[in-house]
């Protein structure tokens, strides 16, 4: 593959990723009024601490850290989407 082929080939995966997160994030959207019509707390510290570990453990060691950075990321944009649905 040439640079042009690889920069195609990540345009590709960008949409696709959008597409997920987008998802992820009306998911989070249904689970926070479930939690607020629950009573609950939209914080769960230690949901969010066993879902980080657990992605760390599935990740390729050589990308681990940068891919708990992006879920860390991802994981505090659905608490904020809670927060303000």
């Amino acid at each position: 593959m040439n640079i042009e082929e690889y920069r195609k080939r990540i345009d590709e995966l960008d949409s696709e990723i959008i597409e997920k997160l987008e998802e992820r994030f009306g998911i989070a959207v249904k689970i926070g009024e479930l939690k607020k019509e629950s009573g609950l707390p939209i914080l769960d510290a230690e949901r969010e601490w066993k879902k980080l570990e657990s992605i760390e453990a599935k990740s390729n060691p050589e990308y681990a850290e940068y891919v708990l950075d992006v879920f860390e990321a991802i994981i505090l944009a659905s608490r904020t989407i809670q927060e303000e649905n």
